[in-house]
């Protein structure tokens, strides 16, 4: 269900360096979408759940081709291998982590990568 707030669909609080908003729904009740909230220290009994819904909401871009993780605070990245829903190879294009962090690691192996924009790992 969608928040709102006089009518208007609540967004994630996350401002890109455009200083434009992330269009993505806060996540529960937190101020930010699932891709840039912080995650809970690992003892949490919210951290596996959060770091598959980051996983899911990754892949769910990427099937999309939407490959702007600008600022997402993600466990690991492994594109080894993308394929789509219809089994069909996914060729990465405008790859964005610029001010992203991710705590394991990235990975991407046999992939085609045309322009990689930014990355920062921790």
């Amino acid at each position: 269900m969608e928040k709102t707030v006089d009518n208007m669909v609540e967004k994630c609080a996350y401002k890109f360096r455009s200083k434009a908003r992330c269009l993505e729904e806060p996540y529960k009740s937190f101020p930010c979408c699932i891709l840039h909230i912080d995650f809970p220290d690992k003892a949490d009994p919210n951290y596996q759940e959060i770091d598959m819904e980051k996983n899911y909401k990754v892949r769910k871009r990427v099937n999309g081709g939407n490959f702007n993780f600008e600022g997402a605070k993600l466990s690991l990245v492994d594109f080894d291998n993308l394929v789509d829903d219809d089994r069909k190879k996914i060729d990465i294009q405008n790859l964005n982590f610029n001010d992203a962090r991710i705590y394991g690691d990235a990975s991407f192996n046999d992939d085609t990568i045309y322009v990689m924009l930014g990355f920062t790992v921790l």
